[in-house]
């Protein structure tokens, strides 16, 4: 699995192919780097994407630059994520779409990092097989930890504070300890 998030507008582009090319499954998240990219390369980038996750106006930013409209995103990618601030987020695939809240942070210090650390905990999920709604409850609760720090980089927990403060958000998972205890699995 390979993550093509925002760098040069050229290694996007040959990264995206090289992925197809060799039949690595890849997330595309353009984000930043959105302004910098033809409408066709970011079509190009979307299409045969496991994932595409951008935020609510990223997504406008690519619709417009490429024409597209929602279902055509859709159509071209596995899994369309869309996150939306303190609105949680909507993960759309298989025909289905799941509306994931946001979990509830003690503080709210600092949001940079939030999206980042959502995609983290989404991968987690992702690389595991789990739910769409259970990949983004995952990457919901990891990122409320960034936004209780100052600094993108600065909060911690351990697994069992993770679980913990994931049942209270969202009510008792079975097996979510073992599920946050499990190591990377050979994704080929």
């Amino acid at each position: 699995m390979v993550i093509i998030s925002p760098n040069d507008p050229e290694a996007m582009v040959q990264y995206a192919r090289e992925c197809r090319e060799l039949g690595i499954p890849y997330i595309y998240d353009p984000g930043q780097q959105i302004i910098r990219l033809s409408g066709e390369d970011l079509a190009d980038g979307i299409e045969g994407s496991r994932v595409l996750i951008l935020n609510e106006y990223e997504l406008e930013m690519v619709k417009n630059k490429t024409g597209l409209t929602d279902s055509d995103v859709l159509a071209r990618t596995g899994t369309l994520i869309v996150t939306r601030g303190e609105r949680g987020s909507t993960i759309a695939t298989n025909g289905q779409v799941y509306e994931v809240p946001i979990a509830r942070p003690r503080q709210v210090a600092d949001p940079t990092g939030a999206g980042d650390a959502y995609r983290a905990g989404v991968i987690k999920g992702l690389v595991h097989g789990l739910s769409p709604e259970m990949m983004g409850r995952l990457g919901s609760l990891t990122a409320m930890y960034a936004v209780e720090e100052y600094g993108n980089q600065e909060h911690h927990y351990t697994r069992g504070e993770f679980v913990a403060r994931f049942q209270e958000n969202f009510g008792p998972v079975e097996d979510l300890d073992e599920i946050m205890a499990r190591r990377r699995p050979n994704l080929r």
